[in-house]
């Protein structure tokens, strides 16, 4: 028995995938043998695929769907768990995080299904672990950097970001996989930084057009673009700065979400400003940035934009 699955709207994410491939049922049964009756009860939430098919439709589709079902099968109580992580991850509170893991050991506590499986616990222990010790500060990012290793090892045992492209991850990896690359640009290593997160742009999670099926994902995708073009900034690439600035702000736009959109119209402007580009050019993005800060309601985080542009480009905002 799956606890807590939503099956209408697994078939509906199916149905879509199919769709947007400009697939009939009867083409996808010819490709798959998959019969016309059967995705028809999967597509309107009657019944659900077995391993074997989920296979055979990620071939056909090219979308793991194995790694959608296993995310759209989560209880709503875990669910709003891995929000909880997110969320923690994004705002970078230590007291935040002291009340999630009460909440967390209060879950497993209460957890008489299988809902939770052994590897998945054991992964949120070593997360939690780990951004307890980003919270302590840079003295200790070996050992939170240990610790998301550690949960990645859980599935991947032999896993090293050497050979980053090698292995099969989890929702949860992709998490650690994108603390490690903070750790590593938070040290100025920005290189290491953006091998994590290039390699995680470009995996299916992150290239579907059904983020609506996968809210989680749409934050963590913009943040990815946001710190490669910051990455690049570092770097002094500032054409590679241009390329990605714009990906996360149409990504916004497809979207509909002001999340770091502000970020990335600044991004670009500096960008174009370093490149030589004229006032008419880089002004306006500045500008923008300023001006959705202004929507936000982030009086501080202005006037730090402000003093920060002037002290650094002689550029008044």
């Amino acid at each position: 028995m799956l606890i807590g699955f939503d099956k209408k709207r697994f078939g509906e994410f199916l149905r879509e995938t199919r769709v947007s491939r400009e697939l009939t049922q009867k083409q996808v049964y010819e490709m798959t043998n998959v019969s016309t009756e059967t995705l028809r009860r999967m597509e309107n939430g009657y019944t659900v695929p077995q391993l074997r098919t989920m296979e055979d439709l990620s071939h056909a589709y090219q979308v793991d769907i194995l790694k959608a079902f296993m995310m759209l099968r989560r209880s709503n109580n875990y669910y709003l768990f891995y929000q909880l992580l997110d969320e923690l991850i994004i705002d970078n509170s230590e007291l935040k995080l002291e009340v999630i893991k009460e909440k967390y050991e209060e879950m497993i506590s209460n957890d008489h299904t299988e809902i939770f499986d052994f590897n998945e616990k054991v992964q949120f222990r070593h997360i939690l672990d780990g951004l307890g010790y980003m919270y302590r500060g840079v003295e200790f990012y070996d050992e939170a950097a240990d610790c998301y290793k550690e949960s990645i090892r859980i599935c991947n045992p032999d896993f090293s970001l050497d050979r980053i492209e090698d292995y099969n991850y989890t929702y949860l990896d992709y998490k650690c996989l994108l603390l490690l690359s903070k750790i590593h640009g938070e040290k100025k290593e920005n290189v290491k930084s953006n091998k994590i997160l290039l390699y995680l742009n470009e995996q299916i999670l992150f290239t579907s057009d059904n983020y609506k099926y996968f809210e989680e994902v749409k934050k963590i995708h913009i943040k990815i673009l946001f710190n490669i073009a910051y990455n690049f900034h570092c770097l002094d690439m500032y054409d590679k700065v241009v390329k990605y600035a714009k990906n996360g702000i149409a990504k916004c736009v497809q979207m509909k979400t002001l999340y770091y959109l502000h970020a990335l119209y600044y991004r670009l402007g500096i960008a174009y400003y370093l490149l030589g580009e004229p006032r008419d050019k880089y002004f306006p993005f500045l500008n923008k940035s300023m001006m959705l800060l202004e929507v936000e309601n982030r009086r501080n985080l202005i006037e730090l934009y402000r003093d920060k542009t002037y002290e650094i480009h002689k550029i008044r905002i």
